[in-house]
């Protein structure tokens, strides 16, 4: 865009009617819009296999400014700009595209709401590249609350509202906090949609983060108090959802967004038990886990362009949908849909993999390969684990050369890993588990 298209598109929108806030607010360079043009409120589409009738209607709301986020988190103006690394006006828009690009992809259209400390002539252009992008930015009226804007501008019956200086929370978190609220609209249906109930937060590290969710009963707690009051803290298995971006640097804030789709161990294995995985499938997680992170450091020594963090977060996760008929085909399409492609992938191909000659070794044959030493949390060599299979499921038709097959695929990337790394994948595995046997034997 040339500065050019840019003032006139100023002057253009500065000529606007001021519809919503009335004489004598600052224009900030953008088209004020009536509460019916701001309406594009979500609802769940049928085929998330949601009805859509009786379900309730979600507005997001983006809050950009300083004014807002002290009212949100209780931080005055001066602290958040002293604590701001470089403009923090550029970097409010900035992130607020970060975000409103992620609840698009969540399948919501969110609604930007700017406050009076963006009124510079810089925050009138980044709003107008907003606007040019095709997000809904509008300004905030003088004199009234932000509860109050949300409440004139949305109606909804439930409402998702995620501060600019909070830009790193995770699809995952917008997809629980829905699900979670679908099944409370769906169980309290006889009683009236969400009857006595006034919202969620997710928490994590001790703290409350974002994105609050209210439903019009926490709303209006909001409007008549100016806080959520009875509002649930739930874990999202996302500590992203706490990190406060104003006072990180730049290059930390970006590493950071690079690392979206890789979960910490502790973020890997709270997800596991929201998925109810049982005790004993959360050990065999843990154990897969530890040795697919082991392999990969040991690939990484060696050069491979291998991430053991990711290992270790496949591992925990491999089983996420264990139980259910191809789990790992469904554990992926899980994991996909809470925007972790990269660990979909490995959850995918979990139970049998062919690697071509040629081909690098990467996390998905290391994932691959760890749960095959695996047997619950021991240690088993692979002979014993397809020997085990063996004995459970060799007599139905077919599935003894399947397994044979598995075995010789797993026995030949053993042996290219012992090739490549100087030492027995196997040798690794038995170190990391203690060398104990699935009988007990060590």
């Amino acid at each position: 865009m040339t500065r050019n298209e840019l003032m006139f598109g100023m002057r253009f929108l500065a000529s606007q009617t001021d519809a919503m806030a009335g004489e004598g607010s600052p224009r900030f360079g953008f088209r004020r819009l009536g509460r019916d043009a701001c309406r594009r409120d979500y609802r769940y589409p049928e085929d998330a296999g949601i009805p859509l009738r009786g379900m309730p209607v979600v507005s997001a709301v983006i809050p950009i400014g300083l004014a807002d986020l002290e009212a949100l988190t209780g931080a005055s103006i001066d602290e958040e700009r002293r604590a701001c690394v470089g403009d923090a006006t550029e970097r409010l828009f900035a992130w607020s595209r970060l975000l409103a690009q992620r609840y698009r992809e969540a399948g919501l259209e969110p609604l930007l709401l700017a406050d009076a400390t963006l009124a510079s002539r810089d925050g009138r252009l980044l709003a107008w590249e907003l606007a040019l992008d095709g997000f809904r930015v509008v300004p905030r009226r003088p004199g009234a609350t932000l509860w109050e804007d949300i409440r004139l501008l949305c109606q909804a019956d439930a409402y998702l509202v995620h501060p600019a200086a909070f830009p790193l929370a995770r699809t995952l978190t917008l997809r629980l906090l829905l699900q979670d609220l679908a099944g409370r609209a769906k169980a309290g249906r006889e009683a009236g949609p969400l009857a006595g109930f006034s919202g969620l937060r997710p928490e994590a590290l001790g703290r409350p983060g974002w994105p609050l969710l209210l439903t019009s009963r926490g709303l209006g707690a909001c409007l008549a108090g100016g806080s959520a009051m009875g509002v649930e803290h739930v874990d999202t298995a996302d500590d992203n959802a706490v990190f406060c971006a104003l006072p990180a640097s730049p290059v930390d804030v970006e590493e950071r967004r690079e690392r979206l789709g890789v979960l910490s161990s502790g973020e890997a294995l709270r997800l596991l038990r929201l998925s109810g995985c049982p005790a004993k499938g959360v050990w065999h997680a843990m154990a897969v886990g530890r040795v697919a992170e082991a392999i990969a450091r040991k690939v990484q020594a060696k050069g491979g362009r291998v991430d053991p963090d990711l290992c270790l977060a496949g591992g925990l996760v491999h089983d996420i949908a264990k139980g259910r008929r191809r789990h790992e085909a469904v554990g992926a399409l899980v994991l996909q849909s809470l925007g972790l492609p990269g660990l979909a992938r490995l959850v995918k191909d979990h139970s049998d993999v062919v690697l071509p000659e040629g081909k690098p070794v990467t996390e998905r044959e290391i994932v691959y390969l760890a749960d095959k030493y695996c047997y619950g949390p021991t240690f088993v060599p692979l002979q014993e684990r397809f020997g085990q299979k063996l004995d459970i499921f060799g007599s139905r038709p077919g599935a003894r050369a399947g397994i044979a097959r598995r075995l010789r695929h797993a026995r030949e990337l053993e042996a290219r890993l012992a090739r490549e790394l100087g030492e027995s994948p196997e040798a690794i595995a038995a170190g990391v588990l203690g060398a104990r046997r699935a009988g007990g034997e060590s």
